[in-house]
């Protein structure tokens, strides 16, 4: 009997050390990355230096110096950010969104995936599930420069949508919505925008960087 009750209690020792081991290891296991980053220079996440080939992973933030750049890829498709830009990003089932705080940044889907830009409480991202290129500059809290040169965008903001036709520039002017009501009490309202068409599209990206990034934007056919 002794016996018998020391095995029951070697093999309960043994199956509760291995529940504890595999609880350690199922909290201590890294979460998959999002993506890689491919090229950085003078670039960080968050405080601390990026290099080329390390990972990115949900909820990190991207920040780069006045001299400096980052391009990544996530999935299929890839992002760049241009000198002084800051961006968080988070993972979408098919896709990416960046929360963008400053700079430029140039965005490319490839087909089947897509990407959300959100900044000044709007959201950018294609308007279709087709491969789309396009850039995005932070110029202050009141207006965005969007660019599409692949692909439309649709711009949403609230229940208020409008869209950015393939080939164009738009500054996105935003219009707080409230104001000065009767007896100076303050009215609340939700922000109102508006694109302007700009004549002459504003692209800051070099050829090189846009046949690079189109190479995952190819039209389908």
């Amino acid at each position: 009997m002794e016996a018998i009750v020391r095995t029951l209690l070697k093999s309960g020792m043994a199956a509760l050390l291995c529940t504890a081991l595999t609880f350690s290891t199922a909290i201590a296991a890294p979460s998959a990355s999002m993506g890689v980053i491919i090229q950085a220079e003078h670039a960080s996440l968050g405080s601390v230096p990026i290099a080329n080939g390390s990972a990115i992973f949900d909820g990190d933030q991207l920040l780069t110096e006045g001299s400096g750049n980052l391009r990544a890829r996530l999935g299929q498709s890839q992002i760049y950010m241009m000198p002084s830009s800051e961006i968080q990003l988070h993972r979408l089932s098919n896709g990416f969104s960046a929360e963008m705080g400053a700079g430029t940044i140039v965005l490319s889907s490839a087909s089947g995936e897509t990407f959300q830009v959100v900044a000044n409480g709007a959201t950018i991202q294609p308007a279709t599930n087709k491969p789309t290129l396009a850039q995005v500059t932070y110029i202050s809290a009141s207006e965005l420069l969007l660019t599409s040169r692949h692909g439309d965008l649709l711009v949403t903001m609230g229940d208020d949508s409008k869209t950015v036709n393939e080939g164009s520039s738009y500054r996105m002017m935003i219009q707080p919505g409230g104001g000065p009501g009767p007896q100076g009490m303050f009215t609340s309202g939700k922000n109102r925008f508006f694109l302007v068409l700009i004549t002459a599209a504003v692209v800051t990206t070099t050829v090189s960087l846009v046949l690079a990034l189109e190479t995952d934007v190819v039209p389908e056919p």
